[in-house]
């Protein structure tokens, strides 16, 4: 049985935005970049790296979240064999912008759909999606 770490990070892209959306309000989750290594075109990726920030005006939704994406991670592990390990690489408490910047940048913001001008960013970094031992 093969094992590909590149499926471990797909499903867990995909569980980032599940969870985002599943919240109401104006939360925002992204996957900044995902990286499979060796990143050999004839080679199965064994190793898989991502960033995932989280951003909402609310610290207790940000926490909410990153908690049921651990859980979707652990679920992914057990169903594609391999291992998440999750490194914090930034956790900025929620604060409000200068008033005059967010009224400069708005229309800006708006028309490329964004509007978010002060939020918490939790941004952590899923790497090690390694294959465990086979069955």
């Amino acid at each position: 049985m093969l094992l590909f770490a590149q499926q471990g990070l797909s499903n867990d892209e995909i569980a980032v935005r599940e969870v985002v959306r599943a919240e109401t309000g104006r939360q925002v989750g992204t996957v900044g970049y995902s990286r499979a290594e060796p990143g050999a075109i004839n080679v199965i990726p064994g190793r898989a790296e991502f960033p995932v920030e989280l951003r909402d005006r609310d610290a207790a939704i940000i926490d909410r979240m990153w908690e049921r994406i651990q859980e979707r991670f652990k679920q992914t592990d057990k169903e594609e064999n391999v291992e998440t390990r999750c490194t914090a690489l930034d956790d900025v408490d929620p604060a409000r912008s200068d008033p005059a910047t967010e009224t400069a940048i708005r229309p800006a913001s708006l028309a490329s759909g964004g509007a978010r001008a002060t939020a918490r960013q939790t941004a952590v970094r899923a790497v090690g999606l390694r294959p465990t031992t086979l069955p």
